[in-house]
């Protein structure tokens, strides 16, 4: 499992996956994203999608927002380690950075 530390997660260069292999991304991020931002993750889903991993069907997207309440980071950072999410978790911000790595 890889910790990125912004939004340009990886390349996005995943060969081929098993069948019935179902892919977690955990995001973490401080507020829900504005109109301009959830239309970059349109552009990031469309990718993926290009690359064979469509959410509900072999990929699932979790998205955690502390909402200006940083006592929110370590919980919603342990829930998505503990839900395997792989290949990448995307903190935003060098404090949910630090505490995602410290819940790995």
């Amino acid at each position: 499992m890889a910790v990125a530390a912004g939004p340009a997660v990886a390349p996005l260069t995943l060969s081929a996956q098993p069948a019935g292999k179902v892919w977690r991304i955990g995001f973490l991020g401080n507020s829900p994203p504005t109109t301009q931002v959830e239309s970059l993750w349109d552009a990031f889903r469309q990718a993926l999608q290009e690359r064979g991993y469509v959410e509900g069907r072999n990929l699932v997207i979790e998205r955690r927002f502390i909402e200006g309440d940083p006592q929110k980071t370590p919980g919603f950072a342990a829930e998505l380690v503990s839900r395997e999410a792989e290949p990448v978790l995307v903190p935003i911000g060098a404090g949910n950075f630090r505490l995602l790595r410290q819940a790995l």
